[in-house]
């Protein structure tokens, strides 16, 4: 039908694609709409790629009038390093701090004392977040613009969408992240069960750690642990245009080892014992101390590479000695016998280029209440706790307002774009 099929242009690098190609992708996306709804996911995904293609990042219109690369006459401009970064994308720091609009006392509740975390150097709080919702939007990559992502699983803020700013994430939404003292968004690739159907997580565990301010490691190495910034924003994992990977995203079941995709996986683990997924990465340690959002939404924050606990080398982009809690993320999927795990992908692989289950990748936007984000950091971080479900580690924690340990309905409909 088209001289240009799908299959081949989704394994190409973004800068590699002409413009000539991106129309014949279009078309052929349109076409297969047209043909019917048992095409109309595949072209879906065809028209979304395409967007991807033509949309200038300075702009947003499609198609891109930047000039092309001089030398790489198939470079349409819009993705070539050494082309502008898009305008307007670096946010910076300090956003003021936006109190609670409602009483917080009733969201907490008395705790027995945590106990130290001797196994370990870090400080820790961790969460469970149940699955929100499902939507075609990024906040952090396409702002304003509804319906233009990849399909994105929720956790966290009830209301977080493609216009979610830090002030609409504070003064607006329910949360599941424990409960509204906690109005953050975290969202990950949604995990597609078929053609037609999401399998939702049951919930992600949310990990907050970092060194105690005290540890002469800090002092050391000259850096400045913080608690997390008002509104920090940034992305770990897969990118989907060729570049670095981020924060070691991986899968694994409920048996064997970690792997980069799903069919590594299930090239060694046994099917017939496979009753959980669990998805995870790790954001970054490291913060530039100047932007909230860099144009690559991972330029402004970096990592920090431990060996035997006291060599740390840094692994950020540019010098940032800013120390901020490293969150990971691990979602849990329930895998029942009669699940066709072989029609398992991830909403972001084709676009990514990936095997499937590949492409695993976070968002995180901050929203914390202030007074709850100083009792992380001043009991569990630095008192050197180890905190579970939302304990602050001081006798306090967070009442956990919407809990449930399995999704329901655990399948569901892919919601329609826009």
């Amino acid at each position: 039908m088209m001289n240009t099929p799908y299959d081949e242009i989704a394994k190409t690098p973004m800068a590699g694609a002409t413009k000539e190609q991106a129309h014949d992708l279009r078309r052929e996306g349109e076409l297969l709409i047209k043909a019917g709804n048992n095409y109309i996911d595949g072209g879906m995904r065809r028209l979304d790629l395409a967007r991807e293609l033509l949309a200038c990042p300075k702009t947003g219109e499609e198609p891109c009038e930047c000039p092309p690369d001089e030398g790489n006459e198939d470079d349409p401009g819009h993705e070539h390093p050494d082309h502008p970064a898009p305008e307007g994308t670096f946010i910076k720091h300090p956003l003021p701090t936006i109190a609670s609009n409602f009483d917080t006392q009733p969201l907490y509740e008395p705790r027995s004392e945590a106990p130290k975390n001797s196994s370990d150097v870090v400080g820790a709080f961790r969460m469970n977040v149940p699955s929100s919702h499902l939507l075609f939007d990024d906040p952090i990559v396409y702002p304003g613009q509804p319906g233009k992502a990849h399909l994105h699983e929720f956790f966290g803020n009830f209301g977080a969408d493609a216009f979610s700013t830090y002030e609409s994430l504070r003064t607006t939404g329910d949360s599941n992240a424990m409960n509204r003292l906690n109005r953050s968004s975290y969202w990950l690739p949604a995990l597609f069960y078929d053609d037609h159907h999401v399998l939702r997580g049951d919930y992600g565990t949310v990990y907050y750690k970092q060194r105690p301010s005290d540890d002469p490691i800090i002092e050391q190495w000259g850096a400045e642990p913080i608690q997390m910034p008002n509104g920090l924003r940034f992305i770990v994992g897969h990118t989907m245009n060729g570049g670095p990977v981020t924060g070691k995203p991986y899968v694994k079941a409920n048996v064997g080892g970690t792997y980069p995709d799903l069919e590594a996986l299930l090239a060694e683990v046994p099917r017939d014992q496979i009753t959980a997924l669990y998805f995870a990465v790790t954001g970054p340690s490291l913060w530039d101390g100047e932007n909230l959002d860099s144009p690559d939404h991972r330029s402004h924050v970096g990592n920090l590479e431990f060996g035997a606990h006291t060599d740390w080398k840094q692994k950020a982009v540019a010098p940032i000695n800013t120390l901020i809690p490293q969150i990971t993320f691990i979602r849990k999927h329930t895998i029942l016998p009669e699940d066709d795990m072989s029609q398992f992908r991830l909403s972001s692989d084709e676009m990514a280029g990936t095997p499937r289950g590949g492409s695993m990748h976070m968002d995180f936007f901050e929203a914390w209440d202030e007074d709850a984000k100083n009792a992380l950091i001043s009991g569990a971080i630095n008192d050197f706790r180890n905190c579970s479900n939302g304990d602050f580690g001081n006798g306090t924690g967070m009442k956990h307002d919407h809990w449930n340990n399995k999704a329901e309905p655990r399948l569901v409909p892919i919601p329609e774009r826009g």
